[in-house]
């Protein structure tokens, strides 16, 4: 057991976390376009974009559930912007919404 402890300590998180990968004709990037309505993009034209794409909402947003589950519906990825947050400061400290276990319900 402990030969098995130190192999897969020596292992790091990219690797022992990796997935085969196999390149099947899609596209192999990814559009990220941060929610930052209002002033930027509408919502609405970011439901109807013709290609892939994925979106990121402010961490703390007011309404971030509902339009999570807007973009959802609509089949679009949805990501959290965690960037405005200052450092060490977690969900609750910053007034997101959690859950009764700490866990942000975006």
């Amino acid at each position: 057991p402990q030969d098995t402890q130190a192999e897969a300590q020596e292992i790091g998180a990219l690797d022992k976390n990796a997935v085969d990968f196999a390149a099947s004709g899609k596209p192999l990037f990814s559009i990220v376009i941060m929610d930052a309505d209002p002033g930027g993009v509408s919502r609405e034209a970011l439901l109807k974009m013709p290609f892939p794409v994925t979106v990121a909402l402010p961490a703390d947003m007011e309404n971030a559930r509902q339009v999570a589950q807007e973009y959802r519906d609509a089949g679009i990825e949805v990501l959290q912007n965690w960037l405005k947050l200052k450092a060490g400061q977690d969900m609750a400290h910053a007034g997101l919404p959690v859950d009764g276990e700490g866990q942000n319900m975006v």
